[in-house]
């Protein structure tokens, strides 16, 4: 709460005339006036108001006392308010005078008496000095001449921040080389505290300027207006030793509260108390009523909940779709608990709340505790639909929390939580999201949150009861699947005997492989690949015939890529020694037909779950007989493939639609022509969530295309196809799938060979 300040008493007293009820008005809205400047200013960090302030009633400059922080500080200013009905001037010799409103004497006196600092006490009147009156006067029974001079607005800027726009003047002595300069020291140091600010502006022109600078800077209407001025007219009133001085947090809580009013959307208090009176009713189905326990006993679910929230604290901004309330508001359930009713008695009216006195926290609204629970706690936020004065309301509050119901288009500087990645700065935050929110790509079991930071605050929120589903569901069978096997050729070590002088082979083994292959090829030249690695520049061969390269370990596509740079050859092979035959890895330049001869049909068996790891090159091939099931194996394999991946299988219809896109894209390379394809006709039915995932999948290379069933297709519409796989194989994986009749054309074209589709596991 706000610091006290003893008020003057008397202050309440009943007006008679018109002049003082004029003058009490007058206050009242210069009041109003005064907190708009103050709080519209951003330079001033905080600022205390006091009226009729008992510390200052010995200057008589006690009407409005302003305490302005600004920076590192402080500045108090005493005003004494002058305001008179008639329409006429002041004139100089007034200041001159023995006594009255504007004697210089009286208020210096006056002034003597104060203990309390100031940085200006300000006389404030709606009169202005007549026009080309005399610009100095003489004191009463002194010899001492005091000028009058305008400030221009350079040096009245400051105090333009706080009291608007008006005319500063400032007294001067003037003094002669024989006055005693002891006597004149008293009258400068009053004078070097004192101003005079006119400003022609009778009450109505007032409230009409106050009005103004409402509905431009917070809110064009009237009824919010009128509760403003209310909470303000409401402290006026407060009398004794103990009122709460008028703070700037105060009323930018309280305006904020008043401009949201028709805006500010309830919190659910009573989720749990409804699931439990839930659990009475006689008539649910012992089903139902496990699902009802199990929802109030899931602590998993109430720690993601408690994750969110702490995501949403952090934040001056989180935004949520409209459709997203319902859940939203339940997030505080038990924040209620928090408040006490002596909190709520002594504040409800402090910030213009309508609410009646209660004796239990139970007996507070779900709207009123909404708004405490803002106000008292800084992890509470106060949820609003989004429009043009929410904002307004967010700039004066900006170390409060709030949650939007719109599409948050704030372009301020706040902290604003849209998706996952802007809490990635706070570890702590961050991976209590990531080790107890779960998502699934297409279906599948494992997450991987290197890719999901995109997902907006809408998912997570869906996921503190279920996890998230990205790219749709499993694929689905018309009966029980059966995994199968597959089967590769092998090739014989005999062509090792018979290699090309321009290429380099290489031979994954372990020791006593390696040994053995040793001695069958005595004639040949081994090399470790380790020093190939290790060495700058390795010696340089130029027959490769009988040369083997050899890895104890799994050598990479990376690493073959290396070796074969180093030294410095176009055509390479990878292979894996096992069983006294060599595994065709993979292969580069245009040596791949060399292999053909020395083939062994159907040597390597290989489970289907192989599939599902990264694969060892960019082009894969199945080759099956009609119905032999490679649709359905790649329906599998798109269910268990590693979750850094996104499968997209193109059925003969995609393919076909694929075509005819090609035919009237504008894209000019073949990557850019699939990934435009992909993104207008894959997400008819999904989320935009999902499509911004996507997007992400695709620009990380990480989108696998299945091309179902080439053999389908014209001569024509598959070298089109061919051609765009070749293109895109250098940044993507993709298989394809096909009849046996176009099995030496595939293979030939990519330069891989291909697995064969065989009987199920069973047999």
């Amino acid at each position: 709460m706000e610091p006290t300040y003893r008020k003057r008493i008397g202050t309440t007293k009943k007006i008679d005339t018109d002049d003082e009820n004029c003058g009490h008005q007058y206050e009242k809205w210069n009041v109003l006036n005064i907190v708009l400047n103050l709080l519209i200013n951003t330079e001033i960090k905080n600022f205390y108001i006091s009226l009729n302030n008992d510390d200052f009633t010995v200057c008589n400059f006690d009407d409005i006392v302003i305490e302005v922080h600004e920076n590192n500080c402080q500045n108090t200013y005493a005003l004494q308010l002058k305001y008179r009905n008639k329409n006429d001037c002041l004139s100089v010799d007034q200041f001159g005078r023995a006594d009255g409103d504007y004697s210089i004497i009286k208020h210096l006196r006056a002034f003597q008496n104060l203990k309390t600092l100031v940085n200006g006490i300000i006389l404030y009147t709606n009169q202005k000095i007549q026009k080309n009156d005399k610009s100095s006067f003489q004191l009463k029974d002194t010899d001492f001449c005091i000028s009058v001079n305008k400030i221009n607005k350079k040096e009245s800027n400051y105090l333009t921040k706080v009291l608007g726009k008006h005319t500063l003047y400032k007294f001067r002595m003037i003094v002669d080389d024989n006055q005693d300069i002891i006597s004149v020291l008293p009258y400068r140091k009053f004078l070097d505290s004192f101003f005079l600010l006119t400003k022609k502006e009778d009450l109505d022109k007032l409230k009409k300027c106050v009005k103004r600078i409402f509905s431009e800077k917070f809110c064009d209407n009237d009824k919010q207006f009128d509760e403003y001025a209310k909470i303000i007219m409401e402290w006026y009133k407060e009398t004794g030793n103990q009122v709460p001085k008028l703070s700037k947090k105060w009323m930018q809580l309280a305006l904020a509260l008043n401009i949201l009013s028709n805006k500010i959307q309830d919190l659910d208090f009573n989720y749990r108390s409804k699931i439990i009176s839930d659990l009475s009713n006689p008539s649910i189905s012992e089903n139902e009523r496990q699902v009802l326990i199990s929802s109030l006993q899931d602590y998993e679910k109430d720690n993601r909940r408690e994750n969110l929230r702490k995501a949403i604290s952090l934040f001056t901004i989180s935004v949520f779709e409209v459709n997203s309330y319902c859940k939203l508001k339940q997030l505080w359930y038990d924040a209620r608990s928090k408040l006490s009713t002596y909190e709520f008695n002594k504040i409800i009216h402090h910030y213009g709340i309508n609410s009646d006195h209660v004796s239990n926290v139970s007996q507070i609204d779900s709207r009123t505790a909404s708004q405490l629970l803002w106000l008292k706690e800084n992890d509470c936020p106060l949820i609003v639909f989004e429009d043009e004065s929410v904002y307004k309301a967010i700039s004066l509050c900006p170390d409060k929390k709030f949650v939007l119901l719109g599409k948050g288009s704030f372009n301020g500087n706040l902290k604003i939580f849209r998706s996952l990645a802007d809490v990635t700065m706070e570890k702590s935050t961050y991976n209590g999201i990531t080790n107890n929110f779960f998502c699934s790509i297409q279906g599948k079991k494992e997450k991987d949150w290197a890719y999901l930071k995109a997902i907006k605050t809408d998912d997570l929120l869906k996921m503190v009861d279920t996890p998230y589903l990205i790219g749709g569901t499993l694929e689905k069978f018309a009966h029980a699947y059966t995994e199968r096997y597959l089967y590769q050729d092998s090739v014989s070590l005999e062509f090792l005997n018979n290699n090309s002088s321009d290429t380099l082979i290489i031979v994954d083994t372990d020791g006593d492989d390696i040994t053995r292959l040793r001695s069958t090829l005595k004639t040949h030249t081994f090399v470790d690949v380790k020093d190939i690695y290790c060495a700058k520049s390795p010696p340089q061969r130029n027959d490769f015939s009988k040369t083997v390269f050899f890895s104890a370990t799994k050598c990479t596509y990376s690493q073959f890529r290396q070796i074969r740079g180093k030294n410095r050859v176009t055509n390479c092979h990878q292979f894996r020694l096992e069983n006294n035959q060599l595994k065709w890895i993979r292969s580069i330049g245009d040596r791949v037909g060399d292999l053909k001869p020395y083939l062994r049909p159907d040597f390597y068996k290989t489970e289907e779950k192989a599939l599902w790891l990264k694969p060892e090159n960019n082009v894969n091939i199945i080759i099956g007989d009609a119905n032999a099931g490679k649709t359905q194996l790649m329906k599998n394999f798109k269910n268990h493939c590693l979750n850094e991946f996104w499968t997209v299988i193109f059925s003969f219809e995609k393919i076909k639609s694929f075509l005819e896109y090609l035919r009237t894209s504008g894209e000019t390379t073949s990557l850019s022509k699939l990934d435009r394809f992909l993104l207008e006709n894959t997400f008819g039915c999904f989320s935009k969530s999902d499509t911004i995932f996507f997007e992400s999948f695709l620009k990380e290379h990480n989108v696998i295309c299945v091309w179902d069933g080439l053999d389908k297709l014209l001569d024509e519409e598959l070298e089109k196809i061919v051609k765009i796989i070749d293109d895109v194989s250098t940044k993507r994986v993709q298989w394809i799938t096909s009849r046996g009749r176009l099995r030496g054309y595939l293979e030939d074209r990519f330069k891989v060979f291909s697995l064969k589709l065989h009987d199920d596991l069973s047999t």
